[in-house]
């Protein structure tokens, strides 16, 4: 007959069971290994992709923020803490980086993604939109968006140096 399977019978009937049981169990531990993201799992403290310093993402009410937790270097050549020099408002340009909340308003999706952000970027002291989804545990993507144009930067997880 076209199409049917064989039915085994005997001895081999019972290894075979037990072989499609091993690989059962391997295909759920493979699924669950690689279950979505939790809304929480972005929380915790990041290093940027151009190691220029540590954003600690947390919990602000129903959505996630992120402020700057260090600079590097911590100070800028006068010696002093390193500013919001690039800022469009100038009367937040003497303020320190440490401290500034550069990250708003994500919302996750239940996808494993957060959207409908804004980052601010102290090196240009614009603002974006933005979303992030995680890699893996120790690495988040974090998607900046302006218009028609996007990009893209990993972030890693870690502490500051003390």
């Amino acid at each position: 007959m076209i199409g049917a399977l064989p039915v085994v019978r005997g001895p081999a009937s019972a290894a075979s069971a037990g072989a499609a049981a091993l690989a059962f169990l391997a295909l759920v531990s493979c699924l669950a290994g690689s279950a979505q993201a939790g809304p929480d799992d972005i929380l915790g403290v990041w290093l940027t992709d151009n190691k220029s310093g540590w954003i600690e993402i947390y919990r602000d009410g129903d959505t996630y923020a992120g402020r700057i937790v260090a600079v590097v270097p911590p100070n800028g050549p006068d010696g002093r803490p390193q500013r919001d020099a690039r800022n469009a408002d100038p009367a937040l340009r003497a303020r320190p980086l440490k401290g500034v909340v550069v990250l708003t308003g994500l919302k996750a999706d239940g996808s494993g993604a957060w959207r409908g952000g804004r980052i601010y970027r102290p090196e240009d002291g614009k603002t974006y939109g933005a979303s992030v989804t995680l890699k893996d545990h120790d690495h988040l993507v974090l998607t900046a968006s302006a218009g028609i144009f996007r990009g893209s930067k990993t972030w890693t997880r870690g502490e500051p140096p003390r």
